[in-house]
């Protein structure tokens, strides 16, 4: 089972209007997410699996739990690619 973190190194703040910047301090770089992004990127504070964000999202946002699943595997594998989650692997 593949857990889900965000990276000790990201300072996430609520901006004006109601984005978020998550600010990554190893890279110097910063994002801007939008309320929906957010919520996931929140989540992950503790690790989660896909399957724990995904409920959270659902119970969180209406919508068909098919596309929630879809929409969150795709931010998950973008986050990654940015270097902003740590993955670790667990036997249970």
């Amino acid at each position: 089972m593949l857990l889900y973190s965000r990276s000790p190194d990201l300072t996430v703040v609520r901006m004006e209007g109601g984005d978020y910047l998550v600010y990554d301090r190893r890279r110097s770089i910063a994002h801007v997410l939008n309320e929906t992004a957010a919520f996931i990127i929140n989540q992950l504070a503790t690790p989660k699996t896909e399957e724990q964000i995904v409920e959270g999202c659902r119970l969180e946002y209406d919508g068909p739990a098919s596309e929630i699943q879809s929409e969150v595997r795709d931010f998950l594998r973008k986050l990654c690619s940015l270097e902003l989650l740590c993955t670790q692997e667990t036997d249970e």
